[in-house]
C-alpha cells in the first residue's frame, strides 16, 4: 500500500522526504557562487533573444509578457526562462521584467541538461512547474462558443 504524501513530498523507501524546489536545485547547481540581485522594473530578458540560460526564482515575483501584455507571474520556488535552453533555436519567447525586488539563482545549457539527464526529480520537478503554468493560462481562458 502506497503511503499518502504532500504532493511536494518524494517517497523514497519507506521514508517520505520533503522535495526541494526547482529554484532550489537551480541554486545549488549554478555556476556562479552568489545569487542575482534583481531591483524591481528591472528587465531580466526580452523577447526574441538568444536564451542561454535558465533561472531559479528564490526571492521576489517576475512578470513574464509579450509586448504589454502580461502572460503570468512567476513566484518564489519555480523556474522560467527553461524554454529558451530547451528549445533548438533558443529564442526567448516572452519578456521577463522583475514586479519586485528579487533574488535569481542561474542554470546554464549544459548544467540544465546534466540535471535533466541525471536527475529524474529535477526533471519532474520542471515538467510539473511548465504544467501547472500551463493549466493556469488555460484556466484563464474563455472556453469557446
Amino acid at each position: 500500500m502506497l503511503a499518502e504524501c504532500h504532493p511536494r513530498s518524494l517517497l523514497i523507501g519507506d521514508a517520505v522526504m520533503p522535495r526541494i524546489r526547482p529554484a532550489e536545485i537551480v541554486e545549488a547547481w549554478q555556476k556562479h557562487g552568489e545569487p542575482l540581485l534583481v531591483p524591481a522594473g528591472s528587465v531580466i530578458f526580452n523577447a526574441e533573444e538568444q536564451g542561454t540560460t535558465m533561472y531559479g526564482l528564490l526571492e521576489g515575483e517576475v512578470v513574464l509578457k509579450r509586448g504589454d501584455q502580461e502572460l503570468e507571474r512567476i513566484t518564489a520556488g519555480d523556474v522560467f526562462g527553461e524554454g529558451a535552453i530547451a528549445q533548438d533555436q533558443h529564442q526567448r519567447f516572452s519578456t521577463a521584467v522583475a514586479a519586485t525586488d528579487c533574488k535569481l539563482a542561474t542554470l546554464d545549457r549544459e548544467r540544465f541538461l546534466f540535471l535533466i539527464h541525471n536527475s529524474p526529480v529535477f526533471a519532474l520537478d520542471v515538467i510539473a512547474s511548465l504544467s501547472t503554468r500551463l493549466r493556469a493560462i488555460k484556466g484563464s481562458l474563455e472556453p469557446s462558443q
